[in-house]
């Protein structure tokens, strides 16, 4: 009995690996396909699930939005840009990296942006000031056309401009050099703002170190910074381009709410 029961166990296993050969062999040559009951819905469902059961970290390509109410003020950056914030009351300083700051005239809020410990972008708003508190610059050179050494971004609903620092022009106009460079952002000069440069027949391209918006009560200064912004690396032109592009975006993308 005990014999003739191993004999049919053994059939039995020999038939069920046969089967499984089949449908292997089925299935490779591309004869068998999936059961009609899973449809491509399920399928394309499993295939979304799937990788969130093992990866929670988040989408840095996807662009993210700041928003501050008590600022009126916003942008969007891509999702590798760090933010954060500094109050800093009349009088009161913050350095950080190759960068200083002293709230002056008022209390100042300052935004920081950081990529990967090296590229920066500070933000420094004001809600209370003086107007025509901003300084200025402008060059005799200027008068004939655009000057060549900037880029031009739209921010704020303005003009604003950076040294063109990836092909080797220097990033800065009357302020104290410094090696890596700051990059300050500058904005065109309105009608009747600054007279004391000249006239717009005379000064055509003046230059103003801030933003300033009486009507929403907003002064905003902006400065970029990397520690690769050193002499050596402008004049050689080995700026990283597509990194400084990414924080002209950022720059083109700020709003006042």
């Amino acid at each position: 009995m005990n014999s003739f029961l191993s004999k049919k166990t053994l059939l039995i296993f020999c038939f069920l690996g046969a089967i499984l050969i089949i449908v292997v062999t089925l299935i490779a040559s591309g004869k068998l396909s999936a059961p009609k009951n899973l449809s491509q819905k399920n399928i394309g469902l499993i295939s979304k699930i799937t990788p969130m059961l093992g990866d929670s970290k988040p989408d840095l390509s996807k662009p993210q939005t700041y928003s501050n109410p008590k600022l009126g003020l916003a942008f969007t950056h891509p999702g590798n840009w760090q933010i954060s914030e500094v109050v800093l009351k009349r009088g009161e300083k913050h350095e950080e990296a190759g960068l200083i700051t002293t709230s002056t005239g008022a209390d100042t809020t300052l935004i920081k942006l950081n990529r990967e410990n090296n590229w920066l972008i500070w933000l420094e708003v004001q809600k209370e000031f003086s107007i025509d508190s901003c300084a200025g610059t402008v060059s005799s050179t200027w008068k004939t056309g655009f000057p060549t050494t900037f880029t031009k971004i739209q921010a704020l609903g303005r003009e604003a401009l950076r040294g063109n620092i990836e092909k080797g022009s220097s990033p800065s106009i009357g302020t104290t050099q410094q090696d890596p460079h700051p990059v300050p952002i500058y904005f065109r000069r309105l009608q009747g703002e600054l007279p004391q440069l000249g006239s717009e027949t005379e000064a055509p391209f003046a230059l103003k170190y801030c933003f300033e918006s009486p009507e929403k009560k907003t002064k905003v200064k902006i400065t970029y910074y990397s520690k690769d912004f050193s002499n050596k690396n402008i004049l050689e032109e080995k700026i990283n381009t597509a990194v400084l592009l990414e924080m002209d975006q950022i720059l083109s993308s700020l709003k006042l709410q």
